[in-house]
């Protein structure tokens, strides 16, 4: 009786805190990689996108599985995708738009759970006239899987214990 719930509850309870640790963890990581682009990109509002800038963010981010997409704003205002000044290859207009309208409308929180499910990291970066951002979009998948994982495990715990539970109900 009381440790099968001893068990349910740390079927609820353990992945909350794990998936809380281990998204902490991420948005850590990328908040460090936004902290080297800031190092190493120049930020200034400016018409279209830096392609040296663009190079030195696949340089930063190359073997990062966990990062998804990077984008270096200088954003006068709201945030729209002709305020790029650099990002990661491979990341098309629609993405950056559905990404910087989530973006503006969740009040430029630093971390931020968007709809597609990654975190986005959002670094401020000063820029003169405006407001500068390095985003950058991390994927949660092995975060998911983590927690799926674990609440097999404690499922499994779980049904060990109410057979225990069983065996000493009748042995006794």
């Amino acid at each position: 009786g009381i440790m099968t719930l001893l068990v349910v509850a740390l079927f609820i309870i353990v992945p909350m805190q794990a998936d809380s640790y281990l998204n902490d963890t991420l948005w850590e990581r990328g908040r460090a990689v936004a902290k080297e682009i800031e190092r190493k990109v120049p930020l200034t509002l400016r018409e279209g996108t830096d392609a040296t800038a663009t190079a030195a963010i696949d340089t930063i981010v190359r073997g990062e599985r966990d990062i998804v997409n990077v984008w270096v704003l200088a954003c006068p205002s709201t945030c729209e995708p002709r305020n790029v000044v650099a990002q990661s290859a491979d990341t098309d207009l629609e993405r950056t738009r559905t990404v910087l309208e989530q973006f503006n409308k969740d009040a430029r929180r630093a971390q931020l759970q968007l709809d597609s499910g990654e975190l986005l990291v959002a670094h401020p970066v000063p820029v003169q006239g405006g407001s500068g951002y390095v985003l950058v979009a991390m994927d949660r998948g092995r975060i998911d899987e983590a927690r799926g994982s674990m609440r097999r495990t404690l499922l499994l715990v779980a049904i060990t214990a109410v057979f225990i539970s069983v065996a000493v109900f009748i042995i006794c």
